[in-house]
C-alpha cells in the first residue's frame, strides 16, 4: 500500500502482519507501485518525478533515479522483460531496469570504505593546453587518491594523519583539493607544491563540502557540519591573502543535515531549511565576496544510486 503519509508498506496477506514500512525520502507521496518478482523488488514512483527501488530481500532502498521534472501518475510493467511505462501528464516513456552490469575493480585501491568521489568537469587540466577529467576519491583508510580517467591508474595518493575524513570536494580553478574531517577541521591541499593548510570553525564532524559561484568569477566554498553550521570560505589565493571564512550560520539542530545544494542564478547560498532559524550570522574578512554571500536560495537534497542495481 502506498498512502499520503509519505510511506509504502507491504502486508502479509494471511496473518494481515506488517512486513516491511518504507518512508519517501522526497518528503511526498508516492504515486504508483510495481512489483518484480523476478529480482524481488519494489519500483515506486512519486509526485517529484523520481524511482525508488526498494528490495524485498534487505528491506532496504536499492537505488532512486529522477525520471521526470513534474509528477509520475504511475509506473507499469510491460511486456518486455525489466521494461516499464512511466505516465506524466505530457508524455510517456519506456525505461528499462538493468541488473547484473559488468564492471571492474581497480587494482591499488583503498583499503577501507571510499566515502566520496570527484569528477573533473574538463576544463584546464594540471597541464597547459590539457583537458582536465581527473578523478579523486577519498577513503576510510585516510587516503585521497588522484586517478587517470583513461586507464584508471592510481596517479597519486595524499596521507591524511591528524584526523578521519569524512567529506570531499576539489576547487578546480585553482587546483586546490579540500577535505573535511571528524574533529570538524577542514584540510586545503595544494596539489601543485603538496603542502596543506587547515580551517577550523565547525566544532563536529564536516559532512558535506561544494564549491558554489555566487556572483561571475567569484566562488566560494560551503561546508556543513553535524553541529549545524554552515560556513562560507573564500579560499582563493588572490593577492596572497589568505582563506578566510565569509559567513557562518546556524542551519540545523545538531545533525540534521548532510547535503548541500546550490540554486544556479541566485544572488548567493542558504540552507532551505533556514528561513525561520538563520537569525545568527558571522561576518568574516570584509571584502567582495563576503556581500555576495548575503543568504537566498539554497535546497537539500539527497539522490543516492547503487552501482549494482544498474538503473539507467
Amino acid at each position: 500500500t502506498a498512502s499520503y503519509d509519505n510511506r509504502l508498506r507491504g502486508y502479509d496477506s494471511d496473518s494481515g502482519a506488517l512486513k516491511f514500512e518504507w518512508e519517501n525520502e522526497n518528503r511526498c507521496h508516492f504515486t504508483g507501485v510495481e512489483v518484480d518478482l523476478e529480482f524481488d523488488e519494489i519500483l515506486a514512483v512519486d509526485k517529484h518525478g523520481c524511482l525508488a527501488i526498494f528490495s524485498l530481500k534487505t528491506s532496504r532502498l536499492q537505488a532512486t533515479k529522477q525520471l521526470a521534472k513534474g509528477p509520475i501518475i504511475s509506473i507499469t510493467k510491460v511486456l518486455a522483460r525489466q521494461l516499464y511505462a512511466v505516465a506524466t501528464e505530457h508524455a510517456v516513456t519506456l525505461w528499462r531496469v538493468e541488473h547484473d552490469l559488468d564492471f571492474n575493480v581497480l587494482r591499488g585501491g583503498h583499503e577501507k570504505a571510499v566515502i566520496a568521489l570527484y569528477t573533473c568537469s574538463g576544463g584546464t587540466g594540471a597541464a597547459a593546453g590539457d583537458a582536465d577529467f581527473r578523478i579523486f576519491s577519498a577513503g576510510l583508510d585516510n587516503t585521497v587518491r588522484l586517478w587517470d580517467p583513461y586507464d584508471m591508474g592510481c596517479m597519486r595518493v595524499l596521507y591524511e594523519e591528524r584526523s578521519e575524513i569524512s567529506a570531499m570536494a576539489f576547487y578546480e580553478a585553482w587546483n586546490i583539493l579540500i577535505t573535511g574531517h571528524d574533529n570538524g577541521d577542514i584540510r586545503l591541499w595544494d596539489l601543485d607544491t603538496g603542502s596543506n593548510q587547515t580551517l577550523r570553525q565547525h566544532t563536529n564532524s564536516v559532512t558535506t563540502l561544494v564549491m558554489a559561484l555566487t556572483r561571475r568569477n567569484e566562488e566560494l566554498l560551503i561546508s556543513g557540519g553535524y553541529d549545524g553550521m554552515v560556513v562560507l570560505w573564500d579560499i582563493r589565493s588572490l593577492r596572497n591573502e589568505p582563506p578566510y571564512m565569509v559567513a557562518k550560520f546556524k542551519a540545523h539542530g545538531p545533525g540534521a543535515f548532510d547535503t548541500i545544494t546550490t540554486t544556479p542564478g541566485a544572488a548567493g547560498p542558504v540552507p532551505a531549511a533556514t528561513a525561520a532559524s538563520s537569525a545568527e550570522a558571522e561576518a568574516g574578512t570584509p571584502g567582495s565576496a563576503a556581500a555576495a554571500a548575503a543568504p537566498s536560495g539554497l535546497s537539500t537534497e539527497n539522490l543516492t544510486l547503487d552501482s549494482t542495481s544498474g538503473v539507467p
